[in-house]
């Protein structure tokens, strides 16, 4: 798998090192906060997801681009609407960024630093499973996105967003050896 210098160490840089960026400004930077709630950095979030929905439709830029900017917008507008339910207190916002960070890192380190050592079934199950119809990108990111407005059922944003990711993350390393 070629990739750049970023690449290499994230998945999906830009989502990654903004979550970092919420990890630090939720647990010690409280007074940064409420600009997350400003309606500017939820239209931002907005704008990139249509931006990432069109390009990566129009296949302007690879899939995992596109990918990273959907989580990215996502990110934000999530940051920003979340806050005017659950308020800037609550554990989410601590936790989520955690989780985010973590699963990126997980997710690297176990799917695709392990790869090799896939066996060829292994591979062929992988392969079948990520192409199949409940594993499509298009169902997911829309489960990504109907989960930011789902916020009485405030765990299904994080879950799929890391359905997302470690299905790209298998869909690549999948491709890589084929």
């Amino acid at each position: 798998m070629k990739e750049n210098a970023v690449g290499n160490f994230f998945i999906f840089p830009l989502f990654t090192l903004t979550s970092a960026l919420l990890v630090a400004v939720f647990w010690w930077l409280p007074q940064v906060v409420p600009w997350l709630a400003s309606p500017w950095v939820g239209g931002m979030g907005a704008a990139a997801i249509l931006v990432a929905v069109v390009l990566g439709w129009k296949k302007v830029v690879r899939p995992p681009v596109a990918y990273d900017i959907f989580l990215w917008g996502t990110l934000l507008v999530w940051a920003m609407y979340w806050q005017y339910v659950f308020g800037s207190e609550a554990p989410l916002f601590k936790a989520y960024p955690v989780y985010f960070v973590i699963l990126e890192a997980l997710t690297r380190y176990f799917v695709i630093h392990h790869s090799e050592r896939w066996s060829l079934e292994e591979l062929r199950f992988l392969e079948w499973f990520v192409e199949g119809w409940w594993c499509r990108g298009w169902l997911l990111g829309g489960l990504v996105l109907l989960s930011l407005a789902m916020t009485r059922h405030y765990l299904i944003y994080p879950i799929s967003v890391g359905l997302l990711i470690v299905r790209c993350a298998l869909l690549w390393t999948v491709r890589s050896h084929g």
